[in-house]
């Protein structure tokens, strides 16, 4: 991805603005890389596990939640439930209603 982005200056830029907006978010930026780190791991992406696992602790991730994010688990149920949700997207690849019945499974779980 990275080497694409090298080659093409709009793809670069959209990314770097990307990420800017999704740092001004609510979201943690502990949660932000708990997400990427479930994202990677439904993906079987070893470059993008092995990148969050080093940002996850640079941001305060320890080894341990670095570990159970990438099983989609978190310390409370509601980062869980998002972190459920992100792999549940990632799998079902944007059909929506794979996603919405997981969805509303997390909902009544949390």
């Amino acid at each position: 991805m990275f080497r694409t982005w090298a080659h093409s200056p709009v793809a670069l830029d959209a990314n770097i603005k990307l990420s800017g907006v999704a740092s001004e978010g609510t979201l943690s930026a502990k949660l932000r890389e708990q997400i990427a780190l479930a994202v990677g791991e439904q993906n079987a992406c070893g470059y993008c596990v092995s990148a969050h696992s080093v940002i996850g602790g640079m941001v305060g991730l320890k080894p341990t939640e670095i570990d159970a994010a990438r099983n989609a688990s978190a310390a409370n149920s509601r980062d869980t439930a998002l972190l459920e949700l992100a792999q549940a997207i990632t799998r079902e690849r944007g059909h929506l209603s794979g996603v919405r019945k997981k969805f509303l499974h997390l909902n009544r779980a949390a």
